[in-house]
């Protein structure tokens, strides 16, 4: 029998320890426990204790409960690990799928940045001067002297010739999916106007309004002395901002995923985390307008305006002059198109709104809230929003979804890219032109031109 301080452990229970060992070695064996159907430990030597109390003692952070946070640590190790692999696949699918929305930074004076801040508080933002792109290794002039995509103009204008000015947005900058400048709707406008001694001139500053686009026209255009102005009109107009000023007043980790991560800002625009939809200005259809979340809840604007940086400053002014609107008045198009039509007057020049389609995989859609979360094709026989705000200003319009409709089904009947949809074919990203749009808008652009000859007298 062995005695311990804390009682007796009688020798039927217990073992005798190995040969050459003693009982002082504190060993610890497995032996057979009457009462269990398993084993048990215990310890012999000085200050041993029953199986039932070291039982109880590994009950709290003895050597049994290590294996256990051991195997925890590892199994979280584990699914982290998993958890990256599957976002650095998904990132790469996004990339090469091309399913995030393109973007340019606007950060004043940051080299990767392809703006420039504005005085100016209705636009906000300009190109940068003399921008120059590599594309395989060779150099392409982005913009001109002026920041505008387009080639070098004179102010003067040549004895004889006319001048027509395109004015909008990203569709007319077309620099989304077009390389060159040539590949733009107004160069190869101006291509086809060859002839008859026509320039066409490319004033699109992507992200822009309808009456950032007027201030445009009033600080930089009027120069030029056009004598027809093309207001290229896209749904997202409606939103009393120039979107791309607010890209820079998001909270600075969500920028840093937004600019450097395609999934996150895949995920971001498309289910406004973050109310990333509502800082970039991509608001929701109300009623048959499309009203900028400035109008119904200035604060939230304002709340984002925490960071201090010139962008904000910038934000802040352009909100507080677009939204500087007439009581009364719904929206930036509201205001723009009568300065427009004013414009036109005082200068002597013609205008017209071509107002963009949408172009889908099943079909090419005149829409209400292009860029909304749900923009709803508006049915055959009613009316745009725009055609009616026009045409009550004396501004008349045309929808380009006629000519491209005209043009791919005759594609079809031709067999010719038989396969493709207007989407792949016209507008990968359903909005912005390719060279193949690009062509097809310009040369719808000829035949309206064609048919109206007023519009050049």
């Amino acid at each position: 029998m062995i005695e311990g301080p804390r009682g007796r452990v009688t020798d039927a229970l217990a073992p005798s320890p190995p040969a050459g060992r003693s009982y002082d070695d504190r060993q610890i064996f497995d032996w057979p426990h009457s009462n269990c159907a398993g084993y048990k430990k215990v310890t012999y030597g000085f200050g041993a204790v029953t199986a039932d109390q070291e039982s109880q003692s590994n009950s709290g952070n003895g050597p049994e409960k290590r294996p256990r946070l051991h195997r925890l640590v590892f199994k979280c190790v584990l699914l982290a690990g998993a958890l990256l692999v599957a976002l650095v696949l998904s990132e790469l699918g996004v990339r090469l799928l091309g399913l995030a929305p393109k973007m340019w930074r606007i950060d004043p004076g940051g080299m990767q940045s392809g703006f420039r801040v504005s005085d100016n508080p209705y636009l906000g933002y300009l190109y940068k001067k003399n921008l120059r792109r590599k594309i395989g290794g060779i150099t392409h002039a982005a913009t001109n002297s002026q920041g505008f995509r387009d080639v070098e103009r004179n102010f003067d204008k040549p004895a004889g010739t006319k001048r027509i000015i395109l004015l909008g947005d990203s569709v007319v900058a077309s620099d989304e999916f077009t390389e060159s400048i040539d590949d733009t709707i107004s160069r190869q406008l101006e291509k086809l106007l060859a002839p008859r001694n026509i320039e066409v001139l490319n004033m699109g500053i992507p992200g822009y309004c309808t009456r950032g686009e007027v201030e445009l026209l009033k600080e930089f255009g009027l120069p030029y002395s056009p004598d027809l102005v093309i207001l290229v009109f896209v749904g997202n107009d409606y939103s009393n901002l120039n979107n791309e000023v607010g890209r820079a007043s998001l909270p600075r980790t969500v920028q840093f995923f937004f600019l450097h991560s395609h999934l996150f800002r895949y995920l971001g625009t498309k289910y406004n985390l973050f109310q990333i939809r509502t800082y970039l200005g991509l608001q929701e259809v109300a009623g048959e307008y499309v009203w900028s979340i400035y109008a119904s809840d200035p604060d939230r604007f304002w709340e984002i305006l925490k960071s201090g940086r010139d962008s904000s400053a910038t934000l802040r002014k352009h909100l507080e002059a677009l939204n500087a609107n007439p009581a009364g008045v719904a929206s930036n198009v509201h205001a723009g198109l009568p300065m427009l039509k004013a414009l036109s007057a005082e200068e002597r020049f013609d205008v017209i709104i071509g107002i963009w389609p949408s172009f889908r995989e099943d079909g090419i859609y005149d829409v209400e809230g292009f860029q909304s979360a749900h923009p709803y094709p508006v049915p055959e026989g009613r009316r745009l929003v725009v055609e009616e705000l026009g045409e009550a200003h004396g501004i008349s319009s045309f929808r380009f979804s006629e000519y491209f409709g005209r043009d791919y089904a005759a594609r079809r009947a031709r067999d010719a890219d038989g396969a493709r949809t207007p989407k792949t074919l016209y507008a990968p990203d359903e909005m912005h032109p390719n060279v193949v749009g690009g062509r097809v808008a310009a040369e719808a652009i000829l035949t309206i031109l064609e048919d109206r000859p007023h519009l050049l007298d």
